[in-house]
Order: structure tokens, then sequence, then C-alpha cells
């Protein structure tokens, strides 16, 4: 995948070449997930002083779909008065606990997984 893009550059331009060159990409990352399940997944560890910190691990079958119900959920905030008028960071306006409950129910291909400190230490299975 990673040559087949390197070959693309400066090369998308409209053209059938081009067209063709998107064949390629999508042939390319069909080849990298023969045998694989696709999923994408984030890590998220809270640290806060002299408090244990805590890891969220979201795993998805699709980034595509985990992003509409994230924005689903913060357009559903929105209506219902959780966040005030204008513009704001999503990490100061929405509920974490609530934006999480309305992924998991609006996207089941997403789970969302909790740990303690203890069962975070790097190199641990």
């Amino acid at each position: 995948m990673r040559e087949t893009l390197t070959g693309l550059r400066g090369k998308v331009d409209g053209s059938a070449e081009s067209l063709a060159s998107a064949a390629a990409v999508e042939k390319a990352s069909l080849i990298d997930l023969a045998g694989f399940t696709p999923y994408y997944q984030m890590v998220f560890d809270l640290q806060q002083e002299d408090v244990p910190y805590k890891r969220a691990v979201i795993t998805t079958n699709s980034s595509l779909a985990l992003t509409a119900a994230t924005a689903v959920s913060a357009v559903n905030s929105l209506l219902r008065g959780d966040v005030p008028a204008g513009v704001h960071f999503a990490d100061r306006v929405l509920s974490p606990s609530i934006t999480l409950q309305d992924i998991g129910h609006l996207h089941p291909g997403t789970r969302i997984s909790h740990y303690q400190c203890e069962q975070c230490e790097e190199g641990v299975l």
C-alpha cells in the first residue's frame, strides 16, 4: 500500500491515469487486508495529579461510522441544550460519558473498554 501511495505523488489530476491509480490503491488496500478483519483503534490515557491514571480503548470496525456516531452525539447534545451557542472545543462542552454511551448505541461495531492504572503497564499482555 505504501509503495502504491508513494507512486501517486503529483499524479492525481482527474485524468484516465489518475482513475487507474485509484483502482491500484483500492487493489493494494484489499491485498493489505487479505486474511484480516479491518479495524481502527484509539487509546486514551487520563492522567490527573495524585490519581491513578485510567485508560480507555476504543476499537471499531469502521472509523467512518465512529466519526458519524460522534457527530450525531454532538448534534444531539446541541439540540438538547447541553452545548451553549458559539464555537467550542468538543472536549470543553461535551460530556464524555454521554458521548461514549451514544457511540455505543449508534454504532454497535464500536467497543469501548476502560482500564485502571494497574492494568496499563507497558509490555504486559
